[in-house]
């Protein structure tokens, strides 16, 4: 039947409700969408209820009565505090049925109505799904009652009861979990930027290195630096990177305090360093402290975890080509702990699927990882720091390669006094690479070089009240380099055998570093390195004709040194 209602310059609101009296119809006003909802014998709420939003009084369930919707607020309150309970309902009839129903809608900000993108709609923590670039979402289920979810980054969770009927249409306004800013400038660690006379410092935690898409699962460390500003990489499947414009070379590699020649597995598409039991990791690409010397580009210093002081605990992992292996936990509870670690591949399988002329490739490698602490008492502790790692490779089952690094270091820390703390370091470092070829008999060869380093680092840091602080000790390494060998590979082999003299030296430094703080809002930081090579022997030191070329013709003269 036709109702008519005759009105002039009344509010809506009143002659809606004329028109709607002796009827089983009902009817909900959207004031901020100016749209009016009439349904039969279910009344609906446009609004959330007030105070459901620390910062929003009411939030609109936009189209809330499209396609067949009805929503209901129940509001529970609570001294002190407001507990809301929301209840949707979707669709018409009874909620009986066993067939699925497909519910879709729309999730969007309720300051701006913005579509978001990324939430996470759960329900029943069984039937989940996350909105596209354009806020949508579907889902399909069974009629009934089930509890809602919905959360993402950048929304404040919410949470309600969804009364499915048949199919329709959700569309649900959230609210962000930070406040709309007019700049939001990202950056990282602001405060120490500021705080600090180190510039170009980074430092990354593995927690936070273990966020970054990793290669066939692998976190890898020197990936993720090559993510910070003034660092690329020197290949697309390479861990090598430059800093600043500077060479590969001349980035100091420090795992524990020892030096690492080639951080890489896996024709360098692994880092040395097993993420299981890094702490973090510490870059420097300008501003380089006076107690680091050696190198112009950089320093990456990476540092291992103690272990569990009260548990042991473990993990193990298996990946598309590698495999690892983590334990820790007291030798003595609260004072001695160890963390063990270690890799492999199996990526013989992957190196099969290239071409028949690769077929016959094979690689491997394999590291290990031991860190020990001990505490002494309150004023010492003790560090052992242990590494070995082991790489092999050929192609076409030719020519093979293999080289291997070796780090030990022991590290004791004292409290001098209050203002006075010392460590004492000494360390062994090695360094090998080797190339082969025993398939021909008659050239089959090995060629080699080789570097070892003993070295000893002395580092105080004094405190002398809040405005003087000094760093200040010694440090010497030993080399003793076999620059190249070349033997025959077999008893047959025509190769003849070649071997360049072994070099030493030694290599001593001295550091002093000042920092002078006037205020809380001014530092001045001042330091001076010396440095000190000499060579050693024994060795020949041959001399030629000046002006000419360096051949034996025009060799003059050798002098021995012993």
């Amino acid at each position: 039947s036709k109702i008519t209602v005759h009105s002039n310059n009344a509010p809506l609101d009143s002659v809606l409700s004329r028109l709607m009296h002796g009827t089983p119809s009902t009817y909900a006003i959207d004031h901020r969408n100016k749209k009016v909802y009439i349904t039969q014998q279910v009344k609906i709420q446009t609004t959330l209820p007030r105070g459901y939003y620390s910062d929003a009084n009411n939030v609109a369930i936009s189209d809330a009565a499209a396609d067949s919707i009805r929503a209901t607020s129940l509001v529970k309150q609570r001294t002190g505090n407001t507990e809301q309970k929301l209840k949707f309902e979707v669709g018409a009839g009874n909620n009986n049925g066993k067939m699925p129903v497909l519910i879709q809608g729309i999730i969007r900000n309720a300051r701006t109505s913005e579509p978001m993108s990324g939430a996470s709609i759960l329900i029943d923590n069984r039937y989940s799904t996350t909105s596209n670039q354009y806020g949508e979402y579907s889902l399909n289920l069974p009629p009934g009652e089930y509890p809602l979810s919905i959360m993402g980054i950048g929304i404040r969770e919410l949470t309600a009861e969804i009364n499915i009927h048949s199919d329709g249409k959700l569309n649900i306004d959230v609210q962000q979990q930070v406040p709309t800013l007019r700049e939001v400038i990202v950056s990282a660690r602001k405060t120490n930027n500021i705080r600090s006379t180190s510039m170009g410092i980074a430092k990354l935690d593995i927690t936070s290195i273990k966020r970054i898409p990793a290669l066939f699962g692998e976190t890898d460390i020197l990936r993720a630096i090559t993510t910070l500003p003034g660092v690329k990489t020197v290949g697309e499947a390479s861990t090598g990177f430059n800093v600043r414009g500077g060479s590969t070379d001349q980035n100091l590699i420090l795992y524990n305090e020892g030096t690492v020649y080639n951080p890489s597995h896996f024709f360098g598409m692994f880092s040395a360093f097993n993420p299981e039991v890094v702490k973090d990791v510490e870059l420097y690409k300008g501003s380089i402290p006076a107690k680091y010397g050696g190198r112009l580009a950089s320093v990456l210093n990476v540092n291992n975890r103690e272990g569990n002081k009260k548990n042991i605990t473990g993990s193990a992992g298996i990946g598309a080509i590698t495999g690892r292996l983590q334990l820790e936990g007291p030798l003595d509870k609260n004072k001695t702990s160890f963390i063990l670690g270690g890799r492999t591949t199996y990526a013989n399988w992957l190196i099969g699927l290239l071409p028949d002329e690769y077929a016959k490739s094979r690689a491997s490698f394999y590291d290990a990882n031991l860190g020990v602490s001990h505490r002494i008492d309150s004023s010492n502790n003790l560090y052992f720091s242990g590494y070995v790692s082991n790489d092999k490779f050929s192609l076409n089952n030719d020519t093979a390669y293999r080289y291997a690094n070796r780090n030990f270091s022991l590290k004791w820390k004292r409290a001098l006094s209050k203002r006075l703390q010392g460590e004492l370091i000494a360390g062994y470092d090695h360094y090998q690479f080797e190339t082969y070829s025993l398939e021909n008999e008659t050239n089959a060869f090995s060629m080699a070089f080789r570097i070892r380093q003993l070295f000893g680092k002395l580092n105080f840091t004094y405190f002398k009240s809040a405005q003087h602080s000094f760093d200040f000790g010694l440090s010497a390494i030993s080399y003793n380099l076999d620059p190249g060998t070349l033997k025959p590979g077999k008893e047959g082999s025509l190769v003849t055998q070649d071997i360049v003299e072994t070099e030493k030296a030694i290599e001593g430094g001295a550091y002093f570093t000042h920092i002078y703080s006037p205020t809380a809002n001014l530092s001045f930081s001042t330091g001076l390195r010396f440095s000190v090579y000499s060579f050693l022997g024994p060795q020949d030191v041959n001399y030629y004709a000046p002006g000419g070329p360096i051949t034996e013709g025009t060799r003059t003269s050798t002098i021995t040194y012993s």
